[in-house]
């Protein structure tokens, strides 16, 4: 997706506020769709909206990529005082929940803002990245497009599971495997894993022509 070097910082700031206010307006109803987790013991239940299988340009982007950008806002009971947040995140695609798994240090503003207001939003556009895959596996035609066709923004909910909880150490295990070199921000004392179900996908090609995911539909 071609972006424009014109575009201000007063505009852009603009934007990234906008956004943030729509994330605060729509919390409470977006809070019934959060995971319910079952304090009384170790191991968490939840229950999740069905979903449809995620695109194939979306597992593609997610199964190829491990940076992210998590946006979140703080409490959403004060629109008028919500603040944007913006965090480069390492993070792992779970196929079997379709949810992509995160951690932080729960004494961050990030952790105390999904504490308070769950609702999230993360941008995926690691074009590089799939440059390289194309050209390892064979793939790369030598058209420039290759490896840069999608940009991906996912709306959703997280959740910072119960700390030392059998399915936190899971989820923990499988993002170490995923990201060998970023162990220092997933493993150690004080570090919680976060679970984002998302529950809307928004993709942008390279012509920008824009398609729409929704879980549940």
């Amino acid at each position: 997706m071609p972006f424009k070097n014109e575009v201000t910082s007063s505009t852009a700031s603009f934007a990234f506020f906008a956004i943030f206010v729509v994330l605060g307006v729509c919390a409470k109803d977006q809070r019934k769709q959060r995971d319910r987790i079952s304090t009384g013991s170790s191991e968490l239940t939840r229950t999740r909206t069905v979903k449809p299988p995620f695109p194939e340009s979306v597992i593609r982007l997610l199964e190829t990529t491990k940076l992210a950008y998590l946006a979140t806002a703080t409490d959403s009971e004060n629109p008028g005082a919500l603040q944007p947040h913006l965090s480069l995140m390492n993070f792992t695609y779970y196929k079997e929940g379709q949810q992509l798994i995160m951690t932080t240090r729960l004494d961050t503003k990030k952790a105390d803002n999904l504490r308070k207001n769950g609702n999230v939003s993360v941008l995926i556009h690691d074009f590089p990245t799939l440059k390289s895959s194309a050209a390892n596996s064979g793939k790369d035609d030598g058209n420039d497009k290759v490896g840069q066709t999608y940009s991906i923004t996912l709306t959703g909910v997280a959740t910072i599971l119960s700390y030392g909880s059998e399915e936190s150490e899971m989820l923990r295990e499988l993002h170490t495997q995923n990201n060998p070199t970023s162990a220092t921000f997933i493993r150690g004392e004080g570090i919680g894993v976060v679970v984002i179900d998302v529950l809307e996908a928004r993709i942008c090609d390279i012509l920008d022509k824009v398609t729409t995911w929704k879980a549940g539909e």
